[in-house]
């Protein structure tokens, strides 16, 4: 990683402590920053009484792995309402082309590392992960969490905005 790519990381602090996920491709993953928002993946508008948790993510790969996908992580928090049919508590509701530092911080370029590039280990990508939840929902506890630790493996996401 040259030094300029070096600068452009320090820029993005996480929020949260980060969390290791031991399988799926093993990987660090932090929360750089989290909002509320009435659109999701593709500005695709939320279903009447629900709205989407978005997080900016900053994952790196400990081992050569596949792009990870939005089941790998999922937002944990006490309102989840597990009848509800359109909210997602176990998994994201979809996921963002994967960037290096340098994407990230020039995103009109419209480049990205690639449908069917691999996360190399040593590099830092950024990716946005929307999850559907009950508009309202409390979120003062919510975690982010690994898809498949039904939340035993799980970081506080810290202030989410709105």
């Amino acid at each position: 990683m040259d030094s300029s790519a070096q600068v452009l990381e320090q820029e993005l602090v996480p929020q949260s402590e980060t969390l290791r996920i031991p399988q799926l491709g093993r990987h660090d993953v932090a929360v750089i920053e989290a909002s509320r928002t009435a659109e999701g993946p593709d500005r695709q508008p939320a279903p009447d009484s629900t709205e989407y948790v978005k997080l900016l993510l900053k994952v790196k790969p400990l081992e050569k792995t596949n792009q990870l996908s939005e089941n790998t992580w999922n937002v944990d928090f006490p309102d989840c309402d597990l009848t509800n049919e359109l909210t997602t508590c176990w998994s994201m509701s979809g996921i963002s082309p994967y960037l290096t530092a340098e994407q990230f911080h020039a995103q009109n370029s419209g480049e990205h590392v690639g449908d069917k590039e691999f996360l190399e280990p040593g590099n830092t990508y950024y990716v946005w992960a929307w999850q559907l939840i009950e508009k309202g929902s409390n979120l003062d506890q919510a975690r982010l969490c690994e898809g498949v630790s039904y939340g035993e493996n799980c970081v506080k996401i810290g202030q989410i905005k709105g």
